[in-house]
């Protein structure tokens, strides 16, 4: 069984989501007066009963999405949502933005939850991936300082998943975050899935095959 130590309050995932794409910086998430980030988190591996302030991972869940797919910025974009996860409750913001109100319950335990996002961008030029992606962690007022690991696909091949973490960060260290992006008909598309730890270890299963799903029509 893996366990980390560490804080275990709750992160608020939908701070830096407040504003769409596109209309502005959004605001520091530095709370006034905190300015040295709490330790990582320390992961231990141990047998038997668990030591105190520790929390641990529970099963991964299915890797499985909902039957039917939902339709994005005027029927550009399907994605095969987790099940139980409606398209009303990831609604536009904008022609160009999506997101949920909130984090949503989702996967094998009902104290796991997630926050989602999706994202139609138009970028010109060369490696159209790499500069949307800039664009959007701009826009999502993401940390400079994150630890951003390839899980599948690359910016050359036009279609890349990444996992992203936020390590020592005060706000977003808890923080993980599943991201999918594509370039198709001379657009960039995103979807995205940001969960705290504990969630996301179990979670993340779900997190790609829904993201695998994402497909681009043509306008």
């Amino acid at each position: 069984m893996r366990s980390f130590l560490g804080p275990a309050s709750r992160v608020s995932l939908f701070l830096p989501l407040v504003l769409g794409c596109g209309h502005g910086p959004a605001a520091p998430l530095d709370p006034p007066g905190l300015t040295d980030p709490p330790p990582p988190a320390l992961f231990v591996e141990h047998a038997g009963e668990l030591p105190p302030d520790v929390v641990a991972r529970g099963p991964v869940c299915p890797a499985e999405v909902g039957v039917a797919p939902t339709a994005f910025f005027d029927e550009h974009l399907l994605v095969r949502l987790p099940p139980g996860l409606e398209g009303e409750q990831v609604p536009e913001q904008s022609p160009t933005f999506a997101r949920s109100a909130a984090p949503l319950a989702l996967g094998c335990a009902p104290d796991l939850a997630a926050s989602v996002f999706l994202t139609d961008q138009q970028v010109g030029g060369s490696q159209p991936l790499a500069r949307a992606r800039e664009q959007l962690f701009a826009n999502l007022n993401l940390p400079e300082r994150l630890d951003m690991d390839v899980v599948e696909g690359s910016d050359e091949g036009r279609d890349i998943s990444l996992a992203l973490s936020f390590p020592d960060h005060p706000v977003w260290g808890e923080t993980q975050l599943y991201l999918r992006m594509i370039e198709s008909y001379g657009r960039v598309y995103a979807i995205g899935f940001f969960a705290e730890r504990h969630s996301y270890a179990q979670l993340e299963p779900l997190f790609a095959v829904s993201a695998a799903t994402m497909i681009a029509l043509p306008g």
